[in-house]
């Protein structure tokens, strides 16, 4: 799937979309926690809230500026398999 694909599907098909993709990583930061996937040629940050027990984001990109803050959990072989 392209990028552009993925932004034009329904929030419902992008969260099925980036749940049934590869799981890298996810991080935390108070009572968000942010996953990451990978999709083929991009990237797909999910946003959970805990608090709000939902998914309140989902962020598609490519640039790799953007892993950046997930350098320290990022295992690379995952994304070459």
């Amino acid at each position: 799937m392209e990028i552009q694909n993925f932004i034009n599907l329904t929030h419902e098909e992008r969260i099925k979309a980036a749940l049934t993709s590869t799981y890298i990583t996810e991080r935390q930061e108070g009572t968000l926690y942010t996953l990451l996937y990978h999709l083929g040629n991009f990237f797909v940050e999910v946003k959970f809230n805990v608090e709000e027990s939902g998914i309140s984001k989902i962020r598609p990109f490519n640039s790799p500026f953007l892993l950046e803050p997930y350098i320290e959990n990022l295992d690379i072989r995952i994304i070459m398999e």
